[in-house]
């Protein structure tokens, strides 16, 4: 007796399935590439994170703690160093909606907030790595809600997310290390409504 192969015809029809309506068979090529590899002006060495703001600006922070600004056509347009040289790079941008750069420079327990051209306005935190509250692990994200309130996420001991007032001052935090309810694992990726 003779049987079909038919697993192979289902992983064929599986791979056919998994690529219908991608672009990767027919060799698809980007739009638009920002910089290249290097650390001058307009260069990018490993890009951890992004943000665009109002005007279709482009933040991006690389591994060298410089945020560097492009149109949205990728042209240069303006850069700047964080504070502190660590070689490692902010894990979280948001361009909030009074067009303040709000940086989660996570390697020195802190938020930055600037203008939109490079102007540190004030930080969160004292850089001092701690679990008290206003103290910070890593830090990996900031978002702002409709009063100004700063909600900041972080990780390490801390796993929680903390909010400060409009002017940096600490109101209250929720979390915790764990896998229970209310408790997280490295918390990153917030987003204001």
């Amino acid at each position: 007796m003779y049987l079909t192969p038919r697993p192979r015809f289902l992983l064929v029809l599986a791979s056919v399935a998994l690529f219908a309506g991608c672009d990767a068979l027919v060799g698809s090529e980007p739009d638009l590439i920002w910089g290249v590899h290097g650390t001058k002006a307009g260069w990018l060495h490993k890009p951890r994170v992004a943000a665009f703001d109002k005007d279709d600006h482009l933040f991006i922070a690389d591994l060298t703690d410089r945020i560097q600004v492009f149109d949205r056509d990728g042209k240069y347009l303006r850069g700047w160093r964080t504070p502190d040289l660590n070689i490692d790079g902010p894990s979280g941008l948001t361009v909030d909606r009074y067009g303040r750069l709000l940086v989660a420079d996570t390697h020195f327990y802190r938020v930055l907030v600037y203008s939109n051209v490079g102007e540190l306005l004030f930080q969160i935190g004292d850089g001092v790595q701690g679990t008290t509250p206003g103290r910070f692990g890593y830090t990996t994200d900031v978002v702002i809600d409709k009063a100004g309130n700063f909600y900041v996420a972080e990780y390490g001991e801390n796993d929680r997310i903390q909010v400060f007032s409009p002017e940096g001052k600490w109101l209250r935090q929720w979390g915790g290390h764990g896998y229970g309810p209310g408790e997280f694992l490295r918390p990153r990726a917030l987003r204001d409504g």
